[in-house]
């Protein structure tokens, strides 16, 4: 098995609607393993939006390959930036209704509109930098650029494989962003903090025990065998 560190730097302010308050869009200090799989072109997404997530089929076909990508941990203290938006058109009158905003009083006209039209976002500012890690049986080719967020926002990836053994363990604790769900047999978890965000909630500041992989570079361990709990 090979396992790449990759490091990732935001070139541009980064949005992800982790917490909506009323109008008030909060973007967490993490970027999820799910969404880093389709921006690093290891999951395809079809052009047009699908009736629902493929998450079963895209992530059970990463299973079979030996593919597995961590969840994106910040380095260091996340910085954030927060910004008025309003996308309204610009006309007298307009009110809300089921997905749609209607602007004439009189002809009743409506557009389409299945996401907010104002608030406030907060989002990851410019210059942040995230570790993941990507474990697979074969060797991967990654892009020097990927796009995150609503906003498709640019990121440099840089890339190292890195060298790893695996350990038995008795209890470590592993301070960066995991998915609990993907966690094997092997691996066994005591306690955690819980970050709650969709599709899936992650964890970090676990307590683990059991086979792990120690990677010598960074001085830090993995659980082994994590798979996509799909």
């Amino acid at each position: 098995m090979k396992v790449y560190y990759l490091e990732l730097e935001l070139m541009e302010n980064t949005f992800f609607a982790s917490r909506e308050i009323y109008n008030y869009y909060e973007t967490e200090s993490v970027l999820g393993h799910f969404a880093l799989a389709y921006a690093l072109g290891l999951c395809n997404s079809p052009y047009t939006a699908p009736k629902k997530p493929l998450y079963q089929e895209h992530f059970s076909d990463l299973n079979e390959q030996g593919i597995y990508i961590s969840p994106a941990t910040v380095l260091g203290r996340a910085k954030f930036i927060i910004q008025n938006f309003n996308t309204l058109a610009d006309s007298f009158w307009y009110a809300f209704k089921n997905n749609a905003v209607e602007s004439d009083r009189n002809s009743r006209r409506t557009y389409a509109s299945n996401f907010p039209q104002q608030g406030r976002a907060k989002m990851l500012a410019v210059g942040n930098r995230f570790s993941l890690y990507v474990m697979s049986q074969e060797a991967i080719e990654f892009p020097k650029y990927i796009r995150l967020g609503k906003f498709m926002s640019k990121a440099k990836v840089e890339v190292k494989e890195v060298d790893y053994r695996i350990e038995e363990v008795e209890t470590e604790k592993v301070s960066r962003v995991l998915s609990p769900l993907d966690f094997s047999e092997e691996v066994v978890l005591h306690s955690y903090d819980t970050i709650n965000i969709r599709p899936t909630p992650l964890i970090k500041n676990s307590i683990l025990s059991g086979e792990m992989i120690y990677i010598e570079d960074k001085k830090e361990y993995i659980p082994t065998k994590m798979r996509y709990g799909v």
